[in-house]
């Protein structure tokens, strides 16, 4: 009798997990088939944003195609040098973009020319562009 009470038991034990695992995979597959659309519908959303932020920025390249533009940041050990040095000896047609931080402060700042600078500082190069 004891046998087969612990032979019960051990199947009640078996089963509960055999059933915790098939109720975990069920909710599983219930968030992917919920969460499937969401995560399609925006990377194709993700997609076009992104393609029109991209076509957006090349129209903004070739509006500025002619311009002269001179961007700097605010480090320390150059930031004197270029505002005592190099802004005045610039031509009056050069765009000036000073970078506080990753803020420009500009009257020729648009969100595309702040692109613009981001990339260029990447490259961590200074730069002057013609």
């Amino acid at each position: 009798m004891n046998r087969f009470f612990l032979y019960l038991i051990s199947m009640w034990k078996k089963s509960v997990e055999v059933l915790s695992i098939i109720v975990l995979i069920l909710v599983a597959l219930i968030l992917i088939f919920i969460l499937l659309p969401i995560i399609i519908i925006s990377s194709i959303s993700n997609h076009f944003d992104n393609k029109k932020t991209d076509n957006l920025y090349q129209e903004y390249l070739l509006q500025i195609n002619a311009h002269k533009i001179f961007c700097y940041n605010n480090r320390k050990n150059s930031l004197a040098f270029i505002e005592e040095q190099i802004i005045p000896m610039l031509p009056s047609d050069v765009r000036i973009i000073f970078l506080d931080g990753r803020v420009p402060k500009s009257d020729y700042y648009s969100k595309n020319s702040h692109q613009l600078c981001y990339i260029i500082l990447s490259i961590r190069a200074a730069f002057l562009i013609y």
